[in-house]
């Protein structure tokens, strides 16, 4: 049962790896190469955490798979923003953004996205006769 965990979250990381620069795409009309790790991790840990709180309540995960991605999204930024100056993204003409990085529109944003992507990990592990967790 571990092993299909271990392929899943690797399966799930590289899903993340190459979907979120297309979706930033769709909504932005450009990525950076950073954004195909960043979709990685966060889809990993996304995944990690629906397996982890798996009797928690759909809000519950959705929060916290939010709250996650915020974090790792500021982590990103600090690093590709502010160290290496590469300047992907500015959150910095919202209200209340931390450093121009993180900000409380989008930290929303990502728990309202966590919802049906906690419901799709719980799908694809059910269809692969995984317990998510």
């Amino acid at each position: 049962m571990k092993l299909v965990r271990r392929l899943l979250t690797v399966g799930v990381f590289f899903a993340g790896f190459f979907c979120y620069p297309r979706i930033e795409i769709w909504y932005r009309g450009t990525t950076h190469p950073s954004m195909a790790l960043a979709g990685g991790v966060c889809a990993a840990a996304v995944y990690g955490i629906n397996c982890a709180l798996r009797r928690s309540c759909l809000i519950v995960r959705a929060g916290v798979s939010g709250f996650c991605i915020t974090g790792i999204e500021f982590v990103f930024g600090v690093v590709c923003n502010l160290w290496l100056k590469w300047n992907v993204w500015s959150y910095s003409a919202f209200r209340f953004s931390l450093w121009g990085q993180i900000c409380p529109t989008y930290c929303l944003l990502w728990c309202l996205l966590s919802v049906p992507l906690s419901l799709c990990f719980g799908m694809v592990a059910r269809c692969l006769g995984a317990r998510v967790g």
